[in-house]
């Protein structure tokens, strides 16, 4: 709670030294992990990004059977993406073990083209969000693809980008 007060101080100081607003990313996420016998343990990171450009950010809902290229939308230099598998199996039912081992297959490839082939960089479980992502530089950007490891499916994902 202590950093999250020093980081709301920390933005108010530059917005009264600059005497406007940037736009900003800020992440606040814990991650617990438990043993069989232990007692959880909790990993947090706590970050945020002044961003140079002011715009809005670009936000897509998905649903892909095939690879679907990656679009950054009205954003020219995008800074970094958040992408969420929104296929998560709903935790109030109770599922058969038929229908649990089928949403495994459920998850998306982030992946990159490396000539005439798709390599896979992140999976992203049902439920799951990864990012924000960094990107490189507009110059350096490798096409990106949403691949789903089951093409018999069709998965939901959303795509938020942010610009620079």
């Amino acid at each position: 709670m202590n950093e999250i007060i020093r980081l709301k101080e920390e933005i108010k100081a530059e917005e009264n030294e600059d005497n406007f607003f940037n736009s900003r990313v800020t992440v606040v996420s814990d991650v617990y992990y438990q043993t069989s016998e232990g007692d959880p343990k909790q990993f947090t990171q706590r970050y945020a990004e002044i961003l140079e450009e002011d715009q809005q950010v670009y936000e897509r809902h998905l649903t892909i059977s095939n690879s679907a290229t990656l679009d950054f939308g009205w954003i020219d230099n995008p800074g970094s993406i958040l992408i969420s598998n929104t296929d998560a199996l709903n935790s109030q039912l109770n599922y058969s073990e038929q229908d649990k081992e089928n949403h495994k297959r459920r998850s998306v490839s982030l992946c990159i083209k490396r000539g005439e082939t798709l390599v896979p960089v992140l999976l992203i479980n049902p439920g799951q969000s990864i990012g924000p992502i960094t990107l490189p530089n507009r110059n350096d950007r490798p096409t990106y693809y949403l691949f789903p490891n089951n093409d018999e499916i069709k998965i939901k994902v959303k795509l938020i980008v942010f610009p620079h």
